[in-house]
């Protein structure tokens, strides 16, 4: 209560939007007090003639051709056959990574209005990433646009109600991308004096600030919490800590992966998630339980509880909506669509 009253509220909304930039350019003021006294690893970048580069249409290192000589080697053939299979994890995760973001920031309770966008997007990816290379240029995910973050970037309050407000439009990301084409074209001298550990502080910030929106981390507590302390929403509380602990498993599976020389395959985690929810899952949850959790959902409706017992509800007439909800499907509601979670009846 007493920091709503500390700024005005443009104030308030000035410091939380740019709160990254802002804290970038206090550690590089600071970095610069001690002078030669501390040596600070900076931002480097190819001292070239950017501006000449862009206008003028060549490569970047001197002496290269336009498209990378894939076929012109003698082993050609092999090489393509390795960089198959180096590319199948990659596909795997950039499809679960665009996929997964894109529905994270679509959700309803974003409350968006102009439709889902999905297919689109990720058709645009691949065709990106399948010629960019050609001409020795990285790949791309679109992930950045559809994210949780960027939607909250996008999200004010009206003057007239005081709700949320998304923005929704594709200017956003088009100018985000500009701007830092144009800081490197441009500002090349600037970023040079950034440290190296500022900007490695705002992808972590950004990581833990992702992490603490996802659902595991609000459930951790309950792997420590006794059951008669238990918060109401949760309704099973064994049920929630086997899901925890399977989740952290699979989290660890992907990051111990991801520091062996192997790492390149952490990908095949993620897809080994649906057999997982196809296999795995219905041998350690009841229907009931994975009708909770299908729907994202912690919130039972109590005419369910009262109506029948845990282990004999049918799972296939249930309707768990994205609010968590559970009631059963009536014969007007077994119509089967992408905004919604529904198990129609037979």
């Amino acid at each position: 209560r007493y920091t709503k009253s500390l700024f005005p509220k443009t104030v308030r909304y000035l410091l939380a939007d740019y709160a990254l930039g802002i804290a970038t350019a206090a550690a590089t003021i600071l970095s610069y007090s001690y002078g030669t006294a501390v040596d600070v690893e900076r931002i480097e970048i190819a001292n070239t003639n950017k501006w000449f580069e862009f206008i003028s249409a060549k490569p970047t290192l001197w002496g290269r051709d336009w498209m990378v000589p894939v076929m012109s080697s003698h082993n050609a053939f092999f090489a393509a056959l390795l960089g198959l299979a180096v590319s199948l994890p990659i596909t795997v995760f950039f499809y679960f990574d665009q996929n997964l973001s894109s529905l994270l920031c679509q959700t309803k309770e974003v409350g968006l209005t102009k439709g889902s966008y999905y297919h689109s997007s990720f058709g645009l990816m691949g065709v990106f990433n399948l010629i960019g290379p050609l001409f020795g240029l990285p790949f791309v995910t679109g992930s950045l646009p559809h994210s949780p973050q960027m939607v909250k970037a996008l999200t004010h309050d009206m003057k007239t109600s005081g709700k949320p407000l998304v923005s929704e439009n594709r200017v956003a990301p088009f100018l985000m991308y500009s701007g830092i084409l144009l800081s490197y074209l441009a500002f090349s001298g600037i970023i040079e004096t950034i440290p190296v550990a500022a900007t490695d502080a705002v992808l972590i910030f950004v990581g833990i600030e992702g992490i603490i929106d996802t659902r595991l981390w609000q459930r951790i507590s309950v792997l420590v919490t006794p059951d008669s302390e238990m918060s109401p929403d949760i309704q099973f509380p064994n049920a929630a800590r086997k899901f925890t602990l399977l989740q952290l498993a699979v989290l660890a599976a992907g990051w111990g992966l991801n520091m062996t020389p192997f790492g390149l395959a952490f990908p095949v985690v993620i897809a080994c998630l649906v057999p997982i929810r196809a296999y795995v899952l219905p041998a350690l949850f009841t229907n009931f339980e994975l009708a909770i959790l299908d729907g994202e959902g912690i919130q039972l409706a109590d005419e369910v509880k009262k109506e029948a017992d845990v282990e004999e509800i049918d799972h296939d007439h249930l309707h768990v909506g994205w609010s968590g909800a559970v009631t059963p499907l009536t014969p007007h509601s077994t119509k089967l669509n992408s905004d919604a979670n529904y198990y129609p009846s037979e």
